[in-house]
């Protein structure tokens, strides 16, 4: 910034909003901000993109208190959470390991007529899948099928992971089916998977 600011370039939250970002991802939260109230000493105004930013921060360390707090604050500064901040908050109760919290979170995300993405969708999914909960990933799955969300071969691999957890892989299979049906083709990710799976259950056959 020090650079820019030499080169008389003027500086704008796209400018501090790329530090604020920088200073998240190496788990420097203080120094994120600092700069967020730099720039409004400056005379920027922080966006939607500079709150959200924290927020994740919050997400990735399972922090859902804080992450809430950051959330609701954004309506005070004049503008409204988006469903980037509501999958940061959804994401921040899964790894906090609070499932149940975020049936109210996607309430409330509705309730501001946004709409779940293959983001939010994949959150859950993949979620359940890691523990091993084939009905609930296949709900959320179905949900992501038939919403706006819509589906992909990501969210299918998710999937497949639930079904390979537990052992499942006719029901895997089937899944795969149903995908292609609904016109979600598998690639290599879906393949590989199921190759795996089938491998270290000793069934090398059905492998190839």
């Amino acid at each position: 910034l020090s650079q820019a600011e030499a080169e008389g370039i003027e500086l704008n939250m796209i400018l501090y909003n790329a530090v604020i970002r920088g200073y998240c991802r190496q788990g420097k939260l203080d120094a994120a901000k600092e700069w967020l109230q730099r720039a409004k000493a400056s005379g920027n105004s922080p966006d939607l993109a500079s709150y959200n930013t924290i927020i994740n921060f919050f997400a990735e360390k399972g922090d859902e208190n804080a992450a809430k707090e950051w959330l609701h604050q954004i309506s005070s500064f004049g503008l409204k959470p988006d469903s980037v901040s509501y999958n940061s908050l959804i994401k921040a109760a899964v790894v906090a390991g609070h499932m149940d919290h975020t049936k109210d979170y996607l309430e409330e995300m509705k309730s501001h007529k946004l709409h779940p993405s293959a983001l939010t969708y994949g959150t859950l999914v993949s979620a359940y899948a890691d523990s091993g909960d084939v009905q609930n990933a296949q709900m959320w799955y179905d949900k992501a099928l038939a919403g706006r969300g819509k589906s992909n071969t990501v969210l299918l691999a998710v999937l497949l992971k639930a079904y390979v957890k537990v052992g499942d892989l006719a029901g895997a299979e089937n899944c795969i089916k149903k995908a292609a049906e609904a016109g979600v083709a598998p690639n290599h990710v879906v393949f590989t998977t199921m190759i795996n799976a089938y491998a270290e259950s000793g069934d090398v056959d059905s492998a190839l």
